[in-house]
């Protein structure tokens, strides 16, 4: 890794002369080769603005749209564990709606909720880490509070083995809860594309 870096940064420093050493060279062309009047003496602000021009000519390109990169790569990064998160509690509501609250489906419910509580924890992390223009910890924090009470209603529904207990109450508080973190997990999606 170092190496490619040492290569990297060699590249960069021979790429900052070739592009000074092809300004002199057209410099020099022209004042050499056409019949333009130019003064005999070295302007310091002359030479000062094309060393400006120069610098910025290839710092922008090569540090600025590398930040915007990574920016850009830690926002897509925070959409796909957001996209994972929602297709997990849908799996969940759709195993839930058509009667799987029972036997080995009721594992899978409860595995599945396990691992919806740390990719949860993950987004959180990964927010918190990462240097964003807009605030989005009141949305977090309404998705950490429906993803608890998601849990907290499976948790108080546990039915017995080989038993299908999907009352209406609990269908429609699962449902209602599904559709609100969903909700609220897209809300998040929104705020990200305008950080």
């Amino acid at each position: 890794m170092d190496r490619k870096m040492k290569i990297e940064k060699l590249f960069q420093y021979g790429l900052y002369l070739f592009l000074i050493g092809i300004g002199v060279v057209i410099g020099v062309a022209i004042r050499r080769y056409h019949d333009i009047p130019l003064a005999e003496t070295i302007n310091i602000i002359d030479v000062a603005a094309l060393i400006t021009t120069i610098f910025l000519a290839v710092y922008i390109p090569g540090v600025l749209d590398r930040k915007l990169e990574i920016h850009r790569d830690k926002k897509r990064l925070i959409n796909s564990r957001v996209d994972e998160l929602q297709y997990l509690y849908r799996k969940i509501n759709l195993l839930v709606q058509q009667g799987g609250n029972h036997g080995s489906q009721s594992r899978e419910i409860g595995n599945i909720i396990d691992i919806c509580d740390s990719r949860l924890a993950t987004i959180v992390m990964l927010i918190r880490n990462t240097e964003m223009k807009i605030s989005i910890d009141a949305e977090m924090l309404e998705v950490i509070a429906l993803c608890d009470e998601h849990k907290k209603l499976f948790a108080g529904h546990a039915p017995q083995d080989d038993e299908v207990e999907n009352s209406a109450a609990f269908l429609e508080n699962e449902e209602r809860l599904y559709n609100d973190i969903d909700r609220a997990m897209s809300l998040i999606i929104l705020k990200l594309s305008d950080a």
